[in-house]
């Protein structure tokens, strides 16, 4: 019966060595008696995912312990809340599906007692074991080839140094679809002769990253001693130009220098957040394991403008860093840092262009249309509905109204009216809850808002005790439909304060309320695109 049983084990264990398990561990320590996670250890949770590559993680398990002062079912519980409560914590920290498990250790008796009130997390990864991310290949003499280091690569990656196991290794992430078949990349290594070895970079495609930024992307794993001294290279035929980088034993990159560069993967992998009164900067969010605080990060050109990253509290805020970029028209500023790059003959930053367009508002059709405005015009404490035909002409941010009218009761209406938008937002501005968007493809808004102020000279005709020739100033709020061929055009509502020349109806101002709504019926004249 034991042997049946050694040799069911002896078999599920070759069945199993088709994969192995690597693993590491993260320690989390507690105050004396406490369950709680103290300020101090959120540094080390947050480290997880920028030092582990998590796409290969198969489980975690939390194993919590006590000191052993106090009583045993005591540690056992108090240990088990501390295990809990971590890996409630790491939850978002993690990729949806990781299988987690907590264990309760209770007393670690050979341990000091400070050291003994901790959980450690247990991280297993699952690798394939005859898989290699580097294959080599032959090795090719220096004066025979040309290795010109792929700065535009890199200018692309996402660089950052993981842990596997005791070893350190260089994770390369990029968003390039079309990797493989552009180009094959090498790195390289020296062997204990001391000659060099040309090792071929495998990518991969993998899932990286959490949450709204989990995506497919290619990556390469590279030991981080090969791509500090030989980064990541293309070989060519001579003849070399000038950035080809000698790699003899102990010297340096002899044509490498730093320039500005935008941080395109970064760029690609934030969200921002527009806010109703602040129209100049856009809120930005990044994950935390694509920002590198040891870099100076900038916002746009040059060093003038130093982009300063800040942390929030907040449990659904720990993944991230928080910023602010300049927002135009519909664009915002670049993400910039200094980055590697050829000397002679370093990759143009276009740290200028606009790489993350916003959505943009749709264009105000500047025709001279033939309209009509059906509304209610509320002056001393009486409600004139009408119905009107008027010529206008709208502009960027103003519009004028010629309006002919005929009220309900009979009487006959002249306007002028002059307006002007100092201010257009579309409706997720106004709603509390706003959500954060990534960058993606442009979107037009065709309806939105636009706040103005103006002015209206406006005329009634009916009998000589009740005609008036008024001047209001308001302020007023629209809501435009922009499509092109759409009948109604615009809602509107404003109110202000009147004043009637004639001093017939009052001898000093009053206020002035008006609702209303204007439809297209023919354009006049077509502004020639230039």
């Amino acid at each position: 019966m034991r042997s049946t049983k050694w040799f069911t084990y002896l078999l599920f264990s070759l069945l199993y060595s088709t994969y192995l398990f690597s693993q590491d561990t993260v320690s989390v320590y507690f105050s004396f008696g406490s369950s709680k996670i103290e300020q101090s250890q959120y540094d080390a949770l947050h480290a997880i995912p920028v030092k582990y590559d998590l796409s290969d993680l198969d489980s975690v398990r939390f194993v919590g312990a006590t000191d052993s002062v106090g009583k045993l079912s005591s540690n056992l519980k108090l240990s088990e809340k501390r295990a809990k409560n971590v890996a409630k914590y790491c939850t978002g920290l993690f990729p949806a599906g990781i299988r987690f498990t907590v264990v309760a250790t209770g007393e670690k008796s050979k341990q000091t007692l400070s050291k003994s009130r901790n959980v450690d997390i247990l991280l297993f990864f699952k690798t394939k074991a005859t898989e290699n991310t580097i294959e080599k290949a032959d090795t090719l003499k220096t004066s025979e080839n040309c290795r010109y280091i792929d700065y535009q690569l890199l200018h692309r990656c996402h660089a950052r140094t993981i842990t596997k196991g005791k070893k350190e290794f260089i994770l390369l992430e990029t968003n390039i679809n079309n990797i493989k078949k552009d180009s094959t990349y090498y790195t390289a290594s020296e062997n204990k002769a001391g000659k060099i070895i040309n090792k071929l970079v495998k990518w991969e495609m993998k899932s990286t990253g959490n949450l709204w930024w989990q995506k497919t992307r290619f990556t390469a794993l590279i030991p981080k001693k090969d791509f500090d001294k030989y980064k990541i290279f293309r070989i060519t035929k001579p003849p070399c130009k000038a950035c080809n980088e000698d790699f003899e034993k102990g010297k340096k990159f002899v044509n490498e220098d730093t320039c500005i560069q935008v941080d395109r993967f970064l760029m690609y992998a934030i969200q921002y957040k527009t806010t109703l009164f602040n129209r100049t900067f856009v809120n930005i969010r990044a994950p935390r394991e694509y920002v590198d605080t040891a870099f100076s990060y900038y916002i746009g050109c040059g060093f003038n403008n130093k982009l300063v990253w800040e942390t929030k509290k907040g449990r659904r805020k720990k993944n991230y860093y928080y910023t602010r970029l300049p927002l135009h028209l519909n664009y915002i500023d670049n993400i910039t840092r200094t980055m590697n790059c050829c000397k002679s003959a370093p990759e143009p930053s276009e740290c200028g262009k606009a790489i993350i367009q916003c959505a943009t508002l749709g264009t105000i059709d500047k025709s001279i249309t033939l309209g009509l405005e059906a509304g209610n015009y509320y002056q001393q404490r009486t409600n004139y509905p009408y119905l009107g035909l008027g010529i206008s002409k709208a502009g960027d941010y103003s519009q004028v109204m010629l309006l002919f009218a005929k009220g309900l009761d009979r009487s006959y209406y002249g306007s002028f009216r002059y307006q002007y938008n100092f201010l257009s937002f579309p409706f997720s501005a106004i709603n509390p809850f706003s959500t954060w968007k990534s960058p993606g493809n442009v979107k037009v808004i065709y309806k939105y808002c636009r706040l103005y102020a103006g002015t209206e000279f406006k005329t009634r005709v009916q009998n000589a005790e009740q005609n008036y020739f008024e001047q209001n100033l308001h302020l007023g709020l629209s809501i435009v439909n922009t499509e092109r061929g759409i009948f109604i055009q615009r809602f509107f509502v404003q109110c202000g304060i009147g004043l009637d020349y004639l001093r017939k109806n009052s001898s000093g101002p009053y206020p002035i309320f008006q609702i209303g709504m204007n439809m297209k019926l023919l354009k006049f004249y077509v502004e020639r695109k230039k």
